[in-house]
């Protein structure tokens, strides 16, 4: 007996998660698996790095679906995480659904975006910005 926890992490990733009928439906994306995953050195940010493992350096959140349960829980800090483990068996897949966030798009309604505007005489400002002053000498 090795004494080792190992689980299987199945990450659903790049689709959509649906509950709106009551059943846990992930419309397209990819399923990805990580074998033999050690219950003991599962945390918040290990869980991230699979992530960025995955390709996603967006923004996105993550839910836990325990094997043998119906219920998908959010996970938010190691915490979450701790209360998992601590069920988990030999051999189990664990499957991790990955929520990708889209920021709306805020727009304030006083900008204006000029284009093709003509800009006048085009005489430098005098600025030094992002200038090389070579000498010769």
């Amino acid at each position: 007996m090795s004494g080792f926890t190992l689980v299987t992490l199945r990450w659903y990733h790049g689709g959509v998660l649906d509950l709106s009928s009551g059943q846990l439906v992930y419309s397209g994306g990819q399923v990805t698996e990580f074998l033999d995953v050690d219950v003991d050195r599962l945390s918040y940010f290990e869980l991230r790095g699979y992530i960025k493992e995955l390709g996603y350096t967006t923004t996105c959140t993550f839910s836990i679906k325990p094997p043998n349960s119906g219920i998908l829980e959010d996970i938010h800090n190691d915490m979450d995480i701790l209360d998992l483990s601590c069920s988990l068996e030999d051999g189990d897949i664990v499957e991790v659904y990955v929520k990708h966030l889209i920021d709306d798009a805020v727009v304030d309604p006083t900008l204006f975006l000029l284009e093709n505007v003509p800009h006048g005489d085009m005489e430098e400002s005098g600025s030094t910005f992002n200038k090389v002053n070579e000498q010769v000498g």
